[in-house]
């Protein structure tokens, strides 16, 4: 799956990376505004609609992830097949497939420091088993940040930027998914496999 859920005109390179997301071996579901009620199978946080475009993709790759499993990436240049990855995922007692984020790898602070920096999957890309003890942590901890933040949300939803930048905005920028996505990787650490080909992260188009 990928979300494209801004009015934007998508840009040449964009789509390229649609079509290239496309070819990397698992049948490809590109949600939009337009087609997102066709995949809805339990209510999304009555919370949603208020959110940021950045934190409504945040929402949306948990709710996906956990509900239905399969892949998630961000509009951006597969380098490699994923076929591969779901299938070793599927034969194995693991949860989840990944690649090691890209800041951490341009850094190789895995390597010097496994512990600390080798459950950093890439927020941009992963495989994953649908309604696991990941996904249903993830989940609820999302579901829980936002029926805390609902009501100053409604507050809050018209003037904010594709980020939420806006000072009444109630939710951080990174708040919906890496604060909440990091320490539970590192919790189940045990459970991923960090065999996906990454996406070019180091392209923003």
């Amino acid at each position: 799956y990928s979300f494209w859920l801004s009015g934007n005109k998508m840009s040449d390179r964009r789509k390229r990376s649609v079509e290239m997301l496309g070819q990397i071996g698992l049948e490809f579901h590109f949600i939009t505004e337009e087609n997102l009620s066709e995949y809805i199978k339990e209510p999304l946080h009555e919370g949603y609609q208020y959110l940021s475009l950045c934190h409504k993709a945040d929402y949306l790759r948990c709710y996906f992830m956990h509900f239905f499993g399969g892949g998630y990436a961000d509009v951006k240049p597969p380098t490699g097949m994923w076929s591969e990855s779901l299938e070793e995922l599927n034969s194995s007692d693991k949860w989840l497939s990944g690649f090691i984020h890209h800041a951490v790898r341009r850094q190789s602070l895995h390597r010097v420091m496994p512990e600390e920096f080798g459950h950093r999957i890439g927020e941009q890309g992963f495989i994953f088993k649908p309604n696991t003890p990941f996904t249903r942590e993830w989940y609820e901890t999302i579901t829980k940040l936002m029926d805390e933040k609902t009501d100053k949300l409604k507050k809050t939803s018209d003037g904010i930027d594709k980020y939420g930048n806006d000072t009444d905005y109630p939710f951080r920028i990174c708040e919906l998914l890496l604060e909440v996505l990091y320490p539970i990787t590192k919790k189940y650490r045990e459970k991923i496999l960090m065999n996906l080909p990454p996406l070019d992260c180091d392209i923003y188009l």
